[in-house]
């Protein structure tokens, strides 16, 4: 099974390679999560990976958001592309899934914030399985005014923004963290777990998880 994994879901981007159970990945500078660097990036697993340099894949994973408006359309599109290349089985990736899997423990659940702008956040409650994630509550939009008592207790919370923490209760801010981020490890590592169960997203059911429609309003501070 040789997997390729894409995440563009925040402005550093990252690719991870799947090969027969062991795992390669790269992380991308903001300048590299264009489309046309996404492919050479694979392929400079590829050779780390002593694999031929050959337009194939078995299957091909990618973290839809919700996040970045471009970087989702950048990832997607270069996902879709390769699927369609290779004749390759394809799986959809909701990104915040990917982040719990990488930062909780079997058991253990996080929260996951993301600025949505217009004083709107992305909030999404989950818990790690042994072999899963599962979706407790979200993923949702939620008015910044509307996020005290929201927070389940002692459940860490992780952001995009630190300004977010100006936002929530004491109690809430004491929890939150903004060091980790959605990565192609996750999306990869979940996508071979699901395909391992016969689940796949067909083509042209993969589309960026937005929650609402695009709009150009102020973001929070960073």
């Amino acid at each position: 099974m040789l997997l390729a994994a894409i995440e563009t879901s925040r402005r550093s981007g990252s690719v991870a390679l799947l090969v027969n159970g062991e795992l390669h990945s790269r992380d991308l500078a903001d300048a590299r999560r264009h489309a046309c660097d996404l492919v050479p990036a694979l392929e400079e697993l590829r050779r780390e990976a002593g694999l031929p340099s050959e337009p194939r894949f078995d299957a091909v994973a990618v973290g839809v958001g919700p996040g970045s408006y471009t970087g989702l359309r950048v990832g997607i599109a270069s996902a879709l592309g390769l699927a369609r290349g290779c004749g390759a089985q394809m799986i959809a990736i909701p990104s915040a899934e990917a982040l719990v899997w990488c930062e909780a423990r079997s058991g253990e659940e996080l929260v996951v914030l993301l600025d949505a702008r217009q004083r709107e956040v992305y909030f999404t409650h989950l818990r790690r399985a042994q072999a899963e994630v599962r979706t407790l509550v979200g993923p949702s939009v939620i008015a910044v005014d509307e996020l005290a008592g929201r927070f389940p207790a002692r459940v860490p919370i992780f952001a995009d923004s630190a300004a977010l923490g100006e936002l929530l209760a004491p109690d809430d801010a004491a929890r939150l963290r903004t060091d980790a981020r959605p990565h192609a490890r996750g999306i990869a590592e979940l996508a071979a777990l699901r395909l391992s169960r016969g689940e796949t997203t067909p083509l042209d059911a993969v589309q960026p998880l937005y929650l609402r429609p695009f709009g150009s309003g102020k973001s929070l501070p960073s």
